[in-house]
């Protein structure tokens, strides 16, 4: 997606209900994350492959091989 249909996309969730939206937010970011992490895999790149951090409603895993 283009950066100002995600935009659109997340205005859009913010606007619903937290239950209905926040879950709906995290769903999508982590298909995003896995989309992200399969096409990193396919390059053979395991360096690049790190998540951190995390939000109010879901933390975010940290792969072992992760220097962050």
């Amino acid at each position: 997606m283009r950066g100002e249909h995600v935009d659109a996309l997340l205005d859009e969730l913010s606007n619903l209900p937290r239950v209905i939206g926040a879950p709906i937010t995290v769903a999508w970011n982590a298909k995003e994350d896995l989309l992200d992490l399969l096409a990193t895999a396919r390059t053979g790149n395991r360096s690049a492959i790190c998540c951190t951090g995390s939000t109010a409603d879901a933390p975010t895993p940290t792969f072992p091989n992760c220097s962050a």
